[in-house]
């Protein structure tokens, strides 16, 4: 079942999600891997997404999406509230809804989408096919159902959009064992950089911000987007510095 909000809070703090692993697998997704990393060792609290409007469009939309995929496309769709965990590997997974196929129960995530972009963007956007009518999903909502079929053991899954008010996207999704593999070797690594307390490398301009809220300097001289990936590394690095120094010496007394 579904855990209480102040043990799903303490859940994510030490576990990995499917957002994160997309996140994770090569910076696909809504955070960058530096940004998780600091948000698991502590040193900086998750995003409040409370007054984010495309996240509450997504809840809000949720349960109609679930109805109009019903009739568009003669399928049954159960609300799940379960929620997977392996704590040995630090992983976790819920689900928005499940898909009953025959005998099969398997995950159902769904997604409101303001637009399908037709930037070739394949790790973010719904690409359009030669065939009409079918569109390649992104690349960071498939991570996402392979990581719940993880944890559920299905063989399949399916991905369902609501793009704009005009467009029902639906995929059929199925396990990629060597993909969810390499998932978990990306989990494990990134597990192994939280306890050797080395962080991934920094995105200029993603990672900047969050590393300097937590060193709590403002250089006024450069624009965000003029700091380099060194730039943000090094600054990165001294902070990490002043920090371990800073416990050392709480330690000594």
């Amino acid at each position: 079942p579904m855990p209480a909000m102040n043990q799903w809070l303490d859940y994510k703090s030490r576990l990995i999600g499917g957002s994160e692993i997309a996140s994770l697998f090569n910076g696909l997704g809504y955070k960058t891997p530096l940004q998780i990393w600091m948000e698991k060792t502590g040193r900086s609290e998750p995003e409040n997404l409370d007054g984010v409007i495309p996240v509450m469009a997504g809840q809000l939309f949720e349960d109609r999406i679930a109805q109009l995929a019903e009739k568009v496309f003669d399928i049954e769709l159960i609300k799940s509230e379960s929620f997977y965990m392996d704590e040995e590997r630090k992983t976790c997974a819920s689900l928005d809804y499940l898909l009953k196929e025959g005998d099969e129960l398997v995950p159902c995530e769904l997604k409101f989408l303001g637009r399908k972009s037709r930037n070739n963007k394949p790790e973010s956007s719904y690409i359009d096919t030669e065939e009409e009518g079918v569109y390649l999903p992104p690349v960071k909502f498939c991570l996402q159902v392979q990581w719940q079929m993880l944890h559920t053991g299905a063989p399949f899954g399916y991905l369902i959009a609501m793009v704009g008010n005009s467009e029902l996207l639906a995929n059929r999704i199925d396990r990629d064992q060597e993909l969810i593999d390499q998932l978990l070797e990306v989990n494990d690594r990134f597990w192994a950089s939280v306890d050797s307390n080395t962080p991934p490398t920094a995105i200029a301009v993603q990672d900047y911000d969050a590393v300097m809220r937590l060193y709590n300097q403002v250089n006024e001289t450069k624009t965000l987007q003029q700091f380099s990936v060194l730039e943000t590394e090094a600054l990165l690095s001294e902070y990490l510095e002043v920090t371990a120094a800073a416990k050392q010496a709480d330690d000594r007394k």
